[in-house]
């Protein structure tokens, strides 16, 4: 406005009516002083026979420009100003807007290029930034807000819809290299979804054996270095995961890497990999359970052909599993027997529980050598048995 004031007023007789003197320097009217036209035309502002701006015959005021775009007040270039600025309607810049405090606009703004607000931007409908937007302080718009530029907040964001073109970073004084979107602090959604559709995709494949490498994985507890890293506006609390380093040498693509060095993790593709361990986890706990039931119908065959009490677990005695298994030339079986009995075997069965083989036990020994001799290749069960009473069974392997 300063600029303004100083300007030399090149105005026609016939085009401008001054219902006083206009003096320069200064007049004193001792009355309002009248400025304009009696007609409708356009007042041109001329400095150094340059027009620098226009008072339109609509009313509406242009700075460094003299085309009419039918805003009230339309500036086009940069533009400073060190105090509030409210308005009902919308507001455009053309280029560079720079504003010292609040800027208050009652319906749309839209810029061309950047603006910097030293504290509060609120708007009442539609912000549309083509550049970069800046604000000290505080977000507020009630409608659509585009910004094809990066866009700095360091206090609240308020916004109804926001779409950034470039990149966007709230609390940060620049987002970092190889992300869109960055936050320091807490974030908090009621709603997050993630892009899934197939269409989208290529080279899909089913994932498989997961669990070893998924199962490798240690998961921490720790708490963030907030004092040596104030930037990140990191909390005080206990928090839960994974080490970005120790994950890379698993999975590599969920970790990256920023241009400082420092890691960050993909938590959210844990999820399908947690469940095919499930699956695979679940598929060896059922071909357990068969395994067991089959165990339990051969030892029931078992008893009835040998008259054999299965009081697994009454007796104290213990029964190992053989080494080594598979075996191919001979394989030990050592057991435990915890008190004085009369008689005690080693029964050897294949898998239809019929005995191939009887090894006795003579009191004090704790194991037995099996030779593979006749016993052709495949699976086998062997029971301690100790006075007709079936201690424990277990399997035993026979290789080529």
């Amino acid at each position: 406005m300063k600029k303004m004031i100083a300007i030399v007023f090149c105005v026609l007789a016939s085009q401008y009516t001054l219902y006083a003197q206009w003096l320069n320097g200064g007049n004193a009217f001792g009355a309002n002083g009248v400025f304009g036209t009696t007609d409708n035309f356009d007042i041109d502002f001329i400095t150094n026979n340059n027009a620098v701006g226009r008072w339109a015959a609509t009313g509406n005021l242009l700075i460094n420009t003299t085309t009419d775009n039918g805003n009230i007040l339309q500036v086009n270039g940069n533009g400073w100003y060190s105090g509030t600025i409210f308005t009902t309607a919308d507001i455009s810049v053309g280029s560079h807007g720079v504003f010292g405090s609040h800027l208050n606009v009652g319906a749309h703004i839209d810029v061309g290029s950047h603006v910097n607000i030293g504290t509060d931007l609120t708007v009442n409908n539609n912000a549309n930034i083509n550049n970069d937007l800046n604000i000290n302080n505080n977000l507020n718009v009630n409608n659509n807000s585009n910004f094809n530029g990066t866009s700095n907040f360091s206090g609240t964001v308020t916004v109804n819809d926001l779409f950034a073109n470039n990149t966007m970073g709230v609390g940060v004084s620049s987002v970092t290299a190889g992300y869109v979107f960055e936050v320091a602090g807490s974030a908090l959604a009621s709603v997050a979804w993630n892009t899934s559709d197939a269409r989208y995709k290529k080279s899909i494949k089913e994932i498989s054996n997961v669990s070893d490498k998924l199962f490798s994985i240690s998961s921490k507890s720790y708490e963030f270095r907030k004092d040596e890293f104030k930037e990140k506006r990191f909390d005080d609390k206990l928090h839960f995961g994974f080490i970005a380093q120790e994950i890379e040498k698993v999975y590599p693509n969920l970790v990256n890497k920023d241009n400082k060095g420092y890691y960050a993790v993909n938590y959210i593709e844990f999820i399908p990999l947690l469940l095919q361990a499930l699956k695979e986890e679940d598929q060896k706990i059922n071909l357990l359970q068969n395994e067991l039931n089959e165990l339990k119908s051969k030892l029931t065959v078992l008893e009835k052909t040998t008259g054999i009490n299965n009081t697994t677990g009454k007796v104290q005695a213990t029964l190992e599993q053989n080494v080594p298994n598979p075996f191919n030339g001979s394989t030990v079986i050592k057991f435990n027997i915890g008190k004085e009995y009369t008689n005690a075997f080693i029964g050897v069965y294949d898998m239809q529980g019929k005995q191939v083989k009887q090894l006795f036990i003579e009191k004090g020994m704790e194991q037995v050598t099996l030779e593979k001799g006749l016993l052709t290749a495949g699976m086998y069960m062997y029971s301690l048995v100790v006075d007709n009473n079936l201690i424990d069974t277990k399997r035993m392997i026979v290789a080529e």
